[in-house]
């Protein structure tokens, strides 16, 4: 899992009631995650991460990637998506999407985004690119026609 997974998971689930139990879900506290908050504060506003986008819950199915893809315009100009299970030969259901603007990314953060029955999850990206092992990005002004691998440049 993507640290944006594990945000994503925290900001989701804590508080969630499932059968009459309220989940609560927190970060394990131990001396190495004391500043851990103040450290993804940082990535959350690193100038590198300012366009780029995590999304989970994303189709598998190789047709609807034109209509995620079409989802995101919306916010303004794509210049990559990547995901790491398409570097494994398999459709993934997160991805990263690098906006060729920063407000772009950021307006895509601040809306609810649901395509068909579902709802799409939206982060701002927290794993640092340097940290990935992607395969070069999928640029989106050359082939629209599928969203295949990448990496986050």
């Amino acid at each position: 899992m993507h640290l944006e997974g594990a945000q994503l998971a925290l900001e989701h689930l804590n508080g969630l009631q499932i059968n009459g139990c309220i989940i609560k879900a927190r970060r394990p506290v131990h001396e190495l995650c004391l500043d851990l908050d103040e450290r993804l504060s940082e990535r959350q506003n690193d100038p590198v991460n300012a366009r780029l986008i995590y999304v989970s819950n994303l189709s598998s199915k190789p047709h609807r990637h034109e209509d995620q893809l079409q989802t995101f315009r919306q916010f303004g100009a794509i210049q990559c998506v990547t995901s790491a299970a398409e570097h494994a030969g398999k459709r993934g259901r997160h991805a990263f999407i690098r906006f060729e603007c920063a407000d772009s990314a950021q307006a895509a953060v601040g809306v609810d985004l649901q395509i068909g029955n579902r709802k799409l999850s939206v982060c701002h990206a927290l794993t640092p690119p340097h940290n990935t092992t992607y395969t070069p990005p999928y640029n989106t002004k050359n082939h629209t026609k599928h969203i295949t691998g990448g990496g986050v440049e």
